[in-house]
């Protein structure tokens, strides 16, 4: 087996490593996706969700009608992380670096929906988007 923690430890502290990986990974998922997509279609399916971290940075918007994205604040992130097995700050901190920040995701997303005001708060703003978007 893979040894995560060990993992996240060499990756998230060198570029250089965290592209080798990502070269590994990223065409295994757009396989994965594909396949999922081409099954969805098959079924004639309304409407398709991806949950995709890196959305942005990986292209993977250019899939999409409709972008949406999650977001809370710095510190409820942190609480939120920092109760993970293994996770430290200076691990978080590693993390938080080789994404893009929330502002630019932001900036990109066609909706946002706040995680931090309560789940009946998130779950109606959901609800309402996937009215507005025709998702239901």
């Amino acid at each position: 087996g893979i040894d995560r923690v060990k993992l996240g430890r060499i990756v998230f502290q060198d570029k250089d490593k965290l592209k080798q990986l990502e070269s590994i990974l990223h065409p295994l998922v757009f396989k994965q996706r594909e396949q999922f997509l081409q099954q969805q279609q098959h079924l004639y399916a309304k409407a398709v969700i991806l949950d995709v971290p890196l959305l942005f940075e990986t292209k993977t918007d250019t899939l999409c009608d409709v972008t949406m994205m999650a977001w809370a604040p710095l510190f409820l992130i942190k609480q939120r992380a920092l109760r993970r097995p293994h996770m430290t700050d200076e691990k978080l901190q590693s993390i938080l670096k080789s994404q893009m920040s929330m502002h630019e995701k932001a900036k990109l997303a066609d909706e946002k929906i706040a995680t931090g005001l309560g789940h009946g708060y998130m779950m109606a703003k959901i609800n309402r988007l996937c009215s507005k978007w025709h998702l239901q």
